[in-house]
């Protein structure tokens, strides 16, 4: 079993549930799925709001993100996204990955949280 510093269990509680269907690890023709991710920064944009920067200090947490990503406990996905300030930027979203999600599952907080949620 692997053992998440607490700060790393912050992160992945957080990206437990979009990653989640059914009891399950949230795939799509063996794939995660996209409702799986959850961007990281939201832009300051009104329609932006579920994202990690809204849930942690992203000073604090981005190393932990980064140290979890090398881990291979999360999946990247970047994409350009129009503002409403008409400028683009580069969206970054990341989901557990099917290890990180098998991890999360064997803690007390994936046990509890898939009971609770049959």
């Amino acid at each position: 079993m692997n053992a998440f510093t607490e700060m790393e269990m912050d992160v992945v509680a957080a990206l437990f549930n979009n990653a989640t269907y059914n009891g399950k690890y949230n795939t799509e023709d063996d794939c995660t799925h996209p409702d799986a991710y959850m961007l990281v920064q939201g832009f300051g944009e009104p329609d932006l709001t579920d994202t990690l920067e809204n849930k942690f200090d992203l000073n604090k947490y981005r190393g932990v993100i980064s140290s979890l990503i090398k881990k291979g406990f999360l999946e990247v996905n970047k994409y350009e996204i129009s503002l409403m300030s008409r400028k683009t930027a580069t969206a970054v979203a990341v989901a557990l990955s099917l290890e990180g999600w098998k991890a999360t599952a064997s803690t007390d907080f994936g046990w509890k949280y898939l009971a609770a949620n049959k």
